[in-house]
C-alpha cells in the first residue's frame, strides 16, 4: 500500500490547466502536449471608471441565490478550510491501480509547483482539484503536493491579501434562448467573488451579436444576504440591444464579452485569476428556424450519473456531482458502453463555470512518427480500445465553437520543438510560433506575411477563401498530403524582429518539407496510409436536465460541425469559422452522427 501525502498551506492563485498529465507526456523537448490549454478569447480587456453612484441600468434587480456548494461523491476527498491561516494537511492511502480525486474547497485554485511523482503515479491538475492515479501493480507510488490557502475571517472560504478581486465561479441562466422569447426572458447571473472592494458590477458588451455597438451595459451585482461571497443580478435584453443574429447563416447570435469589474475607492480592480476578466459563459440567442430537438434515454451510469440520453447528433450525461471539472476517467468508460468508440470525443458543459472556461485538447494516443511527438497509448484509462485519438473540452466561453478547428488539430500538431528547427512556442511546445507566407489553425497569430510588388514582405491577413483553413504544413502533419505536395513557405528568420517590417528577402528563409524531414524524420504512416475520414461524438455534461432550447442548440451545433460550411465574414468581421471538411478542402471529413452499440 502506498501513502500519498498532501500538504496544503496557502492557496491563492490558480495554476493553468496546461499542467502535465504525466502519463501522456506534456509538451517540451520532443514530446507532445497531453493537456493543451487554448486561451483564445478574442475579447479585449476593457476598463471602465464607475462607482456605485454612476452604475445605472433599468434592467437590473437582485434576488437571493441558492447555495453554491454542490454535493460531491462520497468517494472523493474534500480538504476544506477549518481554521484561520492554514488548511490542515491531508493524508490519503492509495493502493496500486486505485485512483482518487482530491477537492480543495473553495475552488480558488492551486499554487502547487512542487509536485513530485514516481513509479507509475500520475497527477492531473484541474481547475479545482487534482486527480491521482496509480498505474503500477507492483511498485510503491508516491506523490507530494504543496498548495496554499488562507481563511482570515474564519468563514470557510479562502481569502487573499490586498486590494484584489477573485472570481471563482459563475452561472448564467438561461444560457440559450429563442430570439422570439428574448424580450420576455429574465436572465440571472450568480457569482462567487472575494476581495476588498466597494462596488462590483458586470460589464456587458454586445459586440458579437451587434458589431455596431461599442458601448457597455453596466449591471450592478448585489451581495446575497444569506451566502457569503455570493453576488447576483437579474436583467433583460431587448431586441434593440440585440439588433440581429449574426452567425451560422444569421441563425445564431452570441454575447461573449461579459466582464466582472470592481472598484475600491478610486482604484479599478480586475480579476487576478481570469487572464483579462472574461468570466461568463456565452449567452446564445437562437432563431426559431432551428428545429426543436429531443433526447431519448439509453441508460444510466454508476457513481451518481443520473441518466445518459441521446439523439442523432448529441449525447447528454446528467451528472448531479458535476462541478465544472469533468472526470474523464469516470464518465468516458460509461459512455463507451452505449456508443461506438469515435476518434474524437467533444465534451461541453452546461452549468457552473470558472473564470476562464475556455477549451483544451487531451491527446489519448500518439502513434505518428515524424511530427515531433513522443509515442504513447493511454486509451485504456478512458475505457477506449482502438479508435479514440483525442478528448476535446469545449468550454462554456466558446459555445460558438470558435477554437474547434484549433483543438481538433492538436492531435497532429504543433509539436516541432527541436532546437535545430524549432517552430513551436516555448510555453507548452504545442502551438506554431513563427511568421510566414501561410498560416493555419494551430497558432495564435492570424497574420501572414504578404510579398509586395518590390519583393519585400509586409504583415497582412489571408484572403477570405484561405482564412482559418489548415495550411499545407498542417495538412502534411495531419497526413492529408504527402511531403512533396507541401507548399514551400517564406518564413521570417527567428533573429528578425517582427516589428521592423517591411522585411527584405534577406530577412526570410525557406521552410519546406525537406527541412522538416531532415530534422524530425519522415512521417510514418505516410499520407497514403493515413485515414481521411474521422468521427466525433458530441457530449454535453450538466448537473441537471437540459431545457428544450439547450438540446436544440447543441444538436444543431453538433450536426453543423459535421457538414461542409465555409467561413462567414461580413465587412471584415468574422462571424463563423469554416467546418472541418471545408477547412481541409475536402481532403478529410468529420462525421458527427451518433452511433449506438444497441
Amino acid at each position: 500500500m502506498e501513502i500519498i501525502k498532501i500538504v496544503v498551506r496557502y492557496l491563492h492563485f490558480r495554476i493553468a490547466v496546461l499542467a502535465c498529465l504525466v502519463l501522456t507526456a506534456c509538451g517540451g523537448g520532443g514530446g507532445g502536449g497531453a493537456i493543451i490549454s487554448s486561451q483564445e478569447s478574442s475579447n479585449a480587456a476593457v476598463s471602465s471608471s464607475v462607482g456605485s453612484s454612476s452604475i445605472q441600468s433599468s434592467i437590473v434587480s437582485s434576488s437571493s441565490a441558492e447555495s453554491s456548494v454542490s454535493s460531491l461523491p462520497q468517494n472523493r476527498v474534500i480538504l476544506s478550510a477549518i481554521n484561520a491561516v492554514t488548511i490542515p494537511s491531508g493524508e490519503l492511502q492509495l493502493d496500486p491501480n486505485q485512483s482518487q480525486e482530491v477537492f480543495v474547497l473553495p475552488d480558488v485554485g492551486f499554487n502547487g509547483r512542487n509536485v513530485q511523482v514516481s513509479n507509475g503515479c500520475n497527477v492531473e491538475w484541474g481547475p479545482r482539484s487534482f486527480f491521482l492515479k496509480h498505474h503500477n501493480t507492483t511498485q510503491v507510488c508516491s506523490v507530494n503536493v504543496e498548495a496554499t490557502c488562507a481563511d482570515y475571517n474564519n468563514d470557510g472560504v479562502c481569502d487573499i491579501v490586498g486590494k484584489s478581486l477573485v472570481v471563482f465561479r459563475q452561472v448564467i441562466s438561461p444560457s440559450v434562448v429563442r430570439y422570439s422569447k428574448l424580450e420576455q426572458t429574465e436572465f440571472k447571473a450568480t457569482l462567487n467573488l472575494m476581495g476588498d472592494f466597494d462596488d462590483v458590477w458586470l460589464e456587458v458588451w454586445l459586440g458579437k451579436s451587434n458589431p455596431e455597438s461599442h458601448s457597455a451595459i453596466l449591471i450592478p451585482l448585489i451581495k446575497d444576504s444569506n451566502f457569503a461571497h455570493t453576488y447576483t443580478a437579474t436583467f433583460k435584453f431587448t431586441k434593440a440591444d440585440i439588433k440581429r443574429l449574426s452567425s451560422f447563416n444569421k441563425r445564431l447570435g452570441f454575447i461573449d464579452n461579459i466582464y466582472v469589474r470592481a472598484k475600491k475607492g478610486d482604484q479599478m480592480l480586475f480579476p487576478t485569476n481570469s487572464f483579462g476578466g472574461n468570466t461568463f459563459p456565452q449567452i446564445v440567442f437562437m432563431d426559431d428556424t432551428i428545429p426543436n430537438a429531443t433526447l431519448k434515454t439509453i441508460g444510466s451510469g454508476v457513481g451518481g450519473i443520473k441518466s445518459i440520453a441521446h439523439n442523432d447528433y448529441m449525447v447528454h450525461m446528467e451528472d448531479p456531482h458535476y462541478y465544472h471539472l469533468v472526470d474523464h476517467q469516470h464518465l468516458l468508460p460509461q459512455l463507451l458502453k452505449y456508443f461506438k468508440e469515435p476518434n474524437f470525443i467533444i465534451l461541453s458543459t452546461m452549468g457552473p463555470a470558472l473564470p476562464h472556461d475556455w477549451s483544451d485538447a487531451i491527446n489519448v494516443v500518439s502513434d505518428i512518427e515524424g511530427i515531433g511527438k513522443d509515442l504513447f497509448n493511454a486509451r485504456s484509462i478512458y475505457g477506449a480500445q482502438n479508435e479514440l485519438l483525442s478528448i476535446i473540452e469545449m468550454g462554456q466561453s466558446f459555445r460558438d465553437f470558435f477554437p474547434f478547428l484549433h483543438e481538433l488539430g492538436h492531435y497532429w500538431g504543433f509539436y516541432l520543438n527541436k532546437a535545430e528547427l524549432r517552430l513551436a512556442d516555448k510555453i507548452c511546445g504545442c502551438h506554431r510560433d513563427f511568421s510566414a507566407t501561410e498560416n493555419g489553425n494551430l497558432g495564435f497569430n492570424d497574420n501572414i506575411l504578404v510579398q509586395q510588388l518590390d519583393g519585400s514582405f509586409m504583415p497582412g491577413v489571408p484572403v477570405k477563401e484561405k482564412s482559418y483553413k489548415y495550411d499545407s504544413l498542417e495538412r502534411y502533419l495531419m497526413g492529408a498530403i504527402p511531403a512533396d505536395e507541401m507548399t514551400p513557405l517564406f518564413m521570417l528568420k527567428p533573429s528578425v524582429d517582427f516589428q521592423t517590417y517591411p522585411f527584405e528577402s534577406t530577412d526570410m528563409e525557406v521552410l519546406d518539407a525537406n527541412r522538416i524531414v531532415s530534422v524530425y524524420g519522415a512521417r510514418n504512416p505516410t499520407a497514403a496510409q493515413s485515414p481521411k475520414k474521422f468521427s466525433a461524438l458530441f457530449v454535453l455534461v450538466s448537473p441537471q436536465a437540459l431545457t428544450e432550447d439547450e438540446i436544440s442548440f447543441f444538436t444543431f451545433m453538433a450536426k453543423y460541425q459535421g457538414e461542409n460550411h465555409p467561413i462567414e465574414n461580413e465587412n471584415g468581421y468574422l462571424l463563423t469559422k469554416p467546418t472541418f471538411s471545408n477547412a481541409m478542402d475536402g481532403l478529410m471529413t468529420l462525421s458527427t452522427k451518433v452511433e449506438t452499440l444497441q
